[in-house]
């Protein structure tokens, strides 16, 4: 919200019609200072910004260079009084940034190495903090996992599982880490056949698995471990709105998927949640 503040001083007209790509920003903006007090978003490292419409329940995201945060402070000890579910909930953001940049276009080498050590430091490092929330040394390393995710972010962009999640949180008010989370281990089967083949060892080995299925299962259980709802029945949802949640699913989002997706394979990743 800031970063978007920090433009719209400079530029004409409705924040929807940036949203809506039927204008673009300029080079003009009022300076941002990010001071986390999460650890999830990863935005003190990138020009990024996400906007919900409740006209139409969708939420949207934009970039623009001029949105660059002059300063970023990332100090864990802010994030000492954030209760039990929204450690969860940012700290499942951030995973979902790491995976979902394996699956992205842009996905390459740099990114790559952000994007596993960020995964490492999650896996070991969330459950602790979510059972230790006074404890500075698990704030630290989340804190640093959920920047090393916003590197990887930085380079790739995110991708279906994003774009799945954009609708459920504005309809539904789910967390957006318990939303993006929710759809991962999917949009992770979903993306398998087009991984490449070190980035998806790699992956095996974070989650001590030998199998693409065992993979999938074993991050769905790590998600649901800390939160994450499982079915659409738990936001409150049921297979009549599956229709409406596909049409809802970000377009720009489903663009940068490795593996190209058409409407009736959101369809079956949507069914995938009943």
């Amino acid at each position: 919200a800031a970063k978007a503040a920090s433009l719209m001083v400079h530029h004409q007209g409705d924040l929807a019609d940036y949203m809506l790509q039927k204008k673009t920003f300029g080079p003009q903006a009022e300076p941002v200072i990010t001071i986390n007090t999460t650890a999830g978003t990863g935005t003190e490292v990138n020009a990024a910004f996400v906007i919900t419409i409740p006209e139409i329940e969708n939420k949207y995201a934009l970039s623009a260079p001029a949105a660059w945060p002059a300063h970023a402070v990332v100090d864990p000890e802010l994030c000492l009084r954030l209760p039990a579910d929204q450690t969860a909930s940012t700290g499942l953001d951030a995973l979902s940034h790491a995976c979902e940049s394996l699956w992205c276009k842009r996905s390459q080498p740099a990114g790559d190495a952000h994007c596993f050590e960020a995964i490492r430091v999650i896996l070991e490092w969330l459950p602790r903090t979510v059972d230790a929330l006074d404890d500075l040394e698990c704030r630290a390393r989340m804190s640093y996992a959920a920047l090393t995710a916003g590197f990887a972010l930085l380079s790739t962009g995110t991708a279906v599982a994003h774009g799945m999640s954009y609708p459920i949180t504005a309809r539904r008010g789910t967390p957006h880490g318990f939303a993006c989370a929710f759809v991962i281990p999917q949009a992770l089967e979903f993306n398998m056949p087009a991984l490449d083949g070190e980035n998806k060892a790699r992956l095996f080995e974070l989650l001590k698995v030998s199998s693409e299925q065992a993979a999938v299962e074993t991050l769905q259980q790590f998600i649901e471990a800390h939160g994450a709802p499982r079915t659409l029945a738990d936001v409150g949802l049921g297979a009549d709105d599956i229709p409406a949640l596909a049409d809802a699913t970000n377009p720009f989002n489903c663009a940068n998927n490795l593996r190209p997706i058409t409407r009736q394979d959101l369809v079956s990743l949507w069914e995938k949640k009943l």
